[in-house]
């Protein structure tokens, strides 16, 4: 008599499968919220390109049929690139901080400095009229900082399940962040009636995890994560993606249990071992 039971292979192969179309459903919801809306990422003059190779298009990690092999190759490809944007955000910080060291003394900054504090201000959504230079500085202090690798990674699988998301594979958008002009990136097939959002269309993956990266550090939205990361700081404590999770609530529809859903990739996947912010 015939086995009526299907072959193991075969159970993961349609275990794989469903797993992976449930997670892809989750992100096109979840994905698309006001608290993720991109910004353009234009480059102030004077600062480092980083290379195609540090951030180009999107692997297709569809071809991994072994999860535990898709996790490790999404990981290996996103964390130099989350690196990297970290080290333009730690670059752009240092310049700031020597800005404000002298500031503090009294001098005066040169026409490009101020040129390049208000691009700053700008950027970061940090209100610059009417201001002097030194309060400007000590707000963007609290502003342009890194975001810890490990949250970057966690909510990068999170919002694309793991690279195989339709925004993923056809915008190498990472992190299901909106715009608003006709044509600006893929319209959802399930937007509402009445809505006009599209999810935003990147040129490359490194622009995704940039803008993502403005996003938390100049969204009102995030503001508790950026209050949390400074006073990390000045007690002299790890800012580690799993505390910064905790300014994540609005992020998603979902609030806390999208917090913790984060913090538990972060801990199921060892990502704590990840260097975060210094």
């Amino acid at each position: 008599m015939p086995s009526t039971s299907f072959p193991h292979a075969w159970i993961h192969a349609l275990a794989l499968a469903v797993a992976t179309g449930l997670v892809i459903l989750c992100a096109e919801l979840s994905g698309l919220r006001e608290g993720g809306v991109a910004e353009p990422e234009g480059k102030p003059e004077g600062e480092p390109v980083l290379r195609e190779s540090e951030g180009g298009d999107l692997p297709d990690f569809r071809r991994y049929e072994d999860v535990g092999e898709r996790k490790a190759a999404f990981f290996a490809f996103l964390r130099p690139i989350a690196e990297a944007v970290n080290e333009q955000e730690a670059a752009r910080r240092e310049r700031l901080r020597r800005l404000g060291e002298r500031l503090e003394t009294g001098s005066e900054l040169s026409a490009k400095e101020r040129e390049w504090v208000r691009s700053m201000a700008d950027r970061y959504r940090v209100p610059a009229d009417g201001r002097p230079p030194r309060e400007v500085v000590a707000h963007l202090l609290r502003r342009v900082d890194a975001i810890p690798v490990s949250l970057i990674l966690a909510q990068a699988a999170k919002e694309s399940a793991w690279g195989t998301s339709r925004f993923a594979r056809e915008g190498n958008n990472l992190f299901g962040q909106w715009c608003f002009e006709p044509g600006c990136g893929i319209v959802p097939a399930r937007r509402g009636e009445g809505r006009s959002h599209e999810v935003r269309r990147f040129a490359t993956v490194r622009d995704s995890v940039a803008s993502y990266v403005r996003n938390l550090n100049s969204h009102p939205r995030y503001a508790e994560l950026r209050e949390l990361r400074a006073r990390l700081r000045e007690e002299g404590g790890p800012v580690t993606g799993h505390a910064l999770a905790a300014g994540l609530d609005g992020y998603s529809e979902q609030g806390q249990a999208y917090v913790e859903s984060v913090r538990d990739l972060i801990r199921h996947n060892d990502l704590g071992a990840v260097a975060d912010v210094e």
